[in-house]
């Protein structure tokens, strides 16, 4: 009984640089970082990053926006980095939920990586990014359920154009649960 389920359908197919930002943005680790520091390093040439300056993004609060990490793994941290284990404010986790679909650019779909914040971070996409910058709306569900110390934890993400709605429950696990 976990899981999740979900797709965004987006109003408009995206160009090439808005998908390779939302590609860059959802292995780059989310890290709240000095905005200023930020700017100046890469007015300095000390960091790059061309996805976002490509989509004409401002670097957002506490850095949301960048997408110029470095590492294996996109998750190496700079001294622009305040705390490299906290997103930056506003971000629903470290991870982006949700990637754009390689075979259809009208859609995003999830990405594998922290999926209980897949809810929070279409709300973020969808609120923050889509709508706001770039004028694109969308629609989906998102379901996700979880099991954990004989409690059900249920979300459900309902998004239509720009508005998102997130509900919860939380209900004990009956017999009944366990064979569903």
């Amino acid at each position: 009984m976990q899981g999740i389920t979900g797709v965004l359908t987006l109003s408009r197919p995206l160009t090439d640089d808005e998908y390779y930002y939302l590609g860059a943005l959802a292995i780059n680790k989310r890290m709240r970082r000095k905005r200023p520091l930020v700017q100046m390093m890469i007015d300095q040439g000390e960091l790059d990053d061309p996805h976002r300056n490509e989509v004409n993004l401002p670097l957002g609060m506490d850095g949301c926006f960048f997408v110029g990490n470095k590492g294996e793994h996109f998750d190496e941290f700079d001294a622009s980095v305040f705390n490299k284990e906290a997103p930056p404010r506003g971000c629903p986790g470290s991870w982006v939920s949700w990637v754009p679909n390689p075979n259809n650019r009208s859609q995003m779909i999830l990405s594998g990586k922290k999926e209980q914040h897949a809810g929070r971070w279409a709300k973020f996409l969808v609120t923050k990014l889509l709508s706001k910058h770039w004028g694109i709306s969308a629609n989906g569900v998102v379901t996700y359920s979880q099991v954990n110390k004989g409690l059900i934890n249920t979300q459900l993400t309902i998004i239509k154009g720009s508005t998102v709605i997130i509900t919860g429950e939380r209900k004990r696990v009956t017999p009944a649960d366990q064979f569903r």
